[in-house]
């Protein structure tokens, strides 16, 4: 079998190392049930390989999908260390994709952030003629 990331719902999802595994309508927004594609990991005391404990689902808003609200459910992985004289006893998996704690995916994040920025820097140029909010930029409402 092929690498997971090179699955159809993989490719539009656009996340590397995730892939999802259910998809589902509610409230109106598109929820995707996704997972990491580590199946080892070392454990971060001693190096030793891991086992997998538990999974936690994680609900981040992400960007829009097809127009469609998204919101992620990441079934995060809770790791064990094998080792009884390991400081690290259990740990759960993490991803540049998605902070710790996050309210938003970091992508989704930036383009908010990149959003604010575009609006601030365009309502300065909505008062010039010939402005980009002349044209019917989107970023200068």
């Amino acid at each position: 079998m092929g690498d997971a990331t090179a699955r159809p719902d993989a490719a539009l999802l656009g996340l590397d190392g995730f892939v999802v595994v259910a998809t589902a309508e509610v409230r109106g927004e598109l929820e995707l049930l996704v997972e990491t594609t580590a199946d080892l990991v070392g454990c971060p005391g001693c190096g030793a390989v891991a086992r997998a404990k538990d999974r936690r689902p994680t609900w981040v808003p992400d960007l829009p999908l097809c127009g469609r609200p998204v919101v992620l459910c990441w079934w995060k992985r809770v790791w064990s260390c094998p080792h009884p004289l390991c400081e690290v006893k259990t740990w759960t998996e993490r991803h540049k994709a998605i902070a710790p704690r996050a309210r938003l995916t970091e992508r989704a994040r930036q383009c908010q952030r990149f959003g604010e920025r575009s609006s601030r820097s365009a309502s300065a140029t909505q008062r010039s003629p010939g402005s980009l909010r002349s044209w019917g930029w989107p970023g200068g409402r």
